[in-house]
């Protein structure tokens, strides 16, 4: 019998033996996050976006998502609060292209010290989900109707765009 054994047990294992290397020998939660990382990259168009976007911040976001998807933790921190990790799962994972560009544009523009990042990303995530369509249909609002009073006046009776 060889001294090699399944995921590195035996301290001399490279895990790359013939035993090792076989497909159905992946433990079933590595199969399930090599799932859940390639629906996510669909979901966000990832190779689209890894030509338009900054990679390394593009592979730290699917990297926080897949890691927050693939956790057993039975809740998740978002915005200081703990939230069932069910709830935070499924929003993440609707998570799409426009999403992404959204948070690394509003990370563009942050200039606040971040203490904790990954909380912050995650909140961020969440957070552009949930909220993302009303705030730029507040920032039309502001831009087309806002700048300034005389012309907010004659635009009071038209409806928004969205």
């Amino acid at each position: 019998m060889s001294k090699c054994c399944q995921y590195g047990v035996w301290p001399n294992c490279c895990n790359e033996c013939q035993f090792c290397l076989r497909e159905e020998r992946i433990p079933y939660k590595l199969k399930e996050q090599l799932h859940k990382l390639e629906r996510i990259k669909e979901n966000i168009s990832y190779e689209y976006l890894s030509d338009v976007e900054n990679a390394e911040q593009l592979d730290e976001l699917v990297d926080v998502i897949t890691d927050t998807v693939c956790s057993s933790s039975s809740t998740v921190r978002v915005g200081g609060e703990s939230k069932p990790s069910e709830v935070v799962k499924s929003v993440l994972l609707k998570i799409n292209e426009s999403h992404i560009q959204y948070v690394l544009n509003n990370l563009r523009k942050t200039t606040s010290y971040i203490k904790n990042i990954k909380a912050y990303l995650i909140t961020s995530l969440y957070n552009a989900v949930l909220t993302m369509t009303t705030h730029i249909q507040c920032q039309v609002n502001h831009d087309m109707y806002g700048q300034n009073e005389a012309a907010s006046d004659s635009y009071a009776n038209i409806a928004p765009m969205f």
